[in-house]
């Protein structure tokens, strides 16, 4: 019971959000962890970037409402063509980190998102990334 007790104290801890490189860090061998600036013969942490549709500016603005509208997401910092968003799971307080950057030259969303702890995210950050895409491919 102590051992219970010492996780849920140590995984409801509030730590400083750390401020995460541009461009995206490397992700880690471990499988919690998906990006676009990945190799594309890394199937297992590469996403294909989503191209910009239509004017960059009002994009972008679709992006931080749609990104921003997921649940227990929280902007954690912003620049003209970068955000990183930290997302809180539900139960164990468990956070990730989401960064997504705009390519305005090449037309693409870049993004980069992966668990700050574990070693899998039973496909969490893949499934965020690709439901983002969905929403941002509606009308």
């Amino acid at each position: 019971m102590p051992f219970l007790s010492l996780l849920i104290a140590a995984s409801c801890a509030r730590a400083p959000d750390p401020a995460l490189p541009t461009p995206f860090a490397a992700c880690p061998s471990s499988p919690n962890c998906v990006s676009t600036r990945e190799s594309p013969d890394d199937a297992e942490h590469w996403i294909a970037p989503i191209p910009v549709v239509g004017d960059a500016d009002a994009f972008w603005a679709r992006v931080g409402e749609v990104v921003g509208g997921l649940p227990r997401a929280r902007l954690a910092d912003e620049g003209p063509d970068h955000r990183h968003y930290v997302f809180t799971t539900a139960v164990m307080r468990f956070r990730d980190d989401v960064q997504l950057e705009l390519d305005r030259t090449g037309g693409l969303l870049h993004f980069r998102s992966a668990s700050r702890v574990g070693h899998s995210d039973l496909g969490v950050n893949r499934r965020r990334l690709e439901a983002i895409r969905e929403a941002l491919a509606a009308p």
